[in-house]
């Protein structure tokens, strides 16, 4: 079975892939997020870690509510973002509250996403985009609490 391979995203939407990777020692997350064109150039990238982290989906969770928060910072409009946890996904497409232990984290990521215009979440594969992987597991053994990489957009 071949690797799952990147798949841009479709054109004039930017992609942004998610991870959140958890320490069961340190009780560390380390979140990695990548954004891409839709021609597959590196616009900007972020990671950094989080304590008290509880599990892998809390960890995930977190992860992907920095992403969000971040883009409706910088205002960027027309985001895939990309997820490797289809819990997430499920529980961000179901309109009920969730109260579950990541529950409010949900709602806030729900919160969040409508102050972005053309927003969308997908799940996909972790090893589909190695680069946010990496970053995600950086953290968990750098000093660094925050990295923000950017290129410029042509």
């Amino acid at each position: 079975m071949a690797p799952p391979k990147w798949i841009t995203p479709p054109s004039g939407v930017l992609k942004l892939s998610i991870y959140g990777v958890w320490n069961d020692i340190t009780k560390r997350d380390g979140f990695g997020c990548v954004i891409h064109t839709d021609s597959s150039s590196f616009v900007v990238a972020r990671y950094g870690s989080i304590n008290n982290v509880l599990s892998p989906v809390q960890a995930e969770v977190l992860a992907a509510c920095l992403a969000v928060v971040w883009v409706s910072e910088i205002r960027y409009q027309n985001i895939l973002f990309e997820c490797d946890s289809l819990q997430i996904m499920d529980s961000l497409r179901d309109p009920s509250t969730n109260i579950s232990f990541i529950g409010q984290i949900l709602e806030d990521i729900k919160a969040f996403l409508p102050t972005i215009t053309g927003a969308s979440f997908a799940h996909f594969r972790r090893q589909a985009n190695e680069i946010a992987l990496r970053l995600g597991q950086s953290p968990s053994s750098i000093i660094w609490d925050l990295l923000e990489v950017e290129a410029s957009l042509n």
